[in-house]
């Protein structure tokens, strides 16, 4: 690579560098996959699970998380995606209450679903509004609404399925 006099880099060298940087996969998906399921388990704990809780929550995120990673890989539509994977976990998350499996069942479904939650594009949104990009600011909270309206519609779906009650 090649710099100028005032320490820039050509065109053609910094189209080499993005190619470079856009061709290369820098993480791991079976350890983001295992990081993902145990930060969920984590938040169960945080929201007062005990330990059983906490396992059915790394299995719940384990498997909705996975699907994740294979319907994108396939190109699906992210709301169908968020629909798909909080029904999952959700399903999967009822079976503490299913089976009384543990003392915070409930806590254990709640929290299967959180690694769905849009915290990032809600952030951004934020920080948009906060630099007076009121238009990028309102199209990404409205992208956020949509994705939290499709995990509580999977939510619901699982909920509905596992009969465990909703109200």
């Amino acid at each position: 690579m090649t710099t100028s006099a005032d320490g820039r880099i050509g065109f053609e060298d910094a189209h080499a560098e993005m190619a470079d940087i856009v061709e290369g996969d820098s993480q791991n998906e079976w350890l983001v996959l295992l990081l993902a399921s145990v930060a969920n388990a984590s938040f169960c704990r945080l929201f007062g699970g005990d330990a059983v809780a906490m396992v059915v929550v790394f299995i719940a995120t384990l498997a909705g998380y996975y699907l994740k990673q294979i319907l994108l890989d396939k190109g699906w539509d992210v709301r169908v995606v968020f629909m798909a994977c909080s029904f999952v976990s959700s399903v999967l998350g009822a079976t503490g209450i299913l089976f009384s499996l543990g003392g915070t069942p409930f806590i254990a479904l709640g929290t299967s679903v959180l690694y769905l939650v849009p915290g990032i594009p809600l952030l951004n949104s934020f920080s948009d509004m906060l630099y007076r990009h009121y238009v990028c600011a309102f199209s990404r909270f409205v992208d956020a609404v949509v994705l939290t309206c499709c995990l509580s519609i999977g939510l619901c779906g699982g909920m509905m399925f596992m009969n465990v009650g909703m109200f």
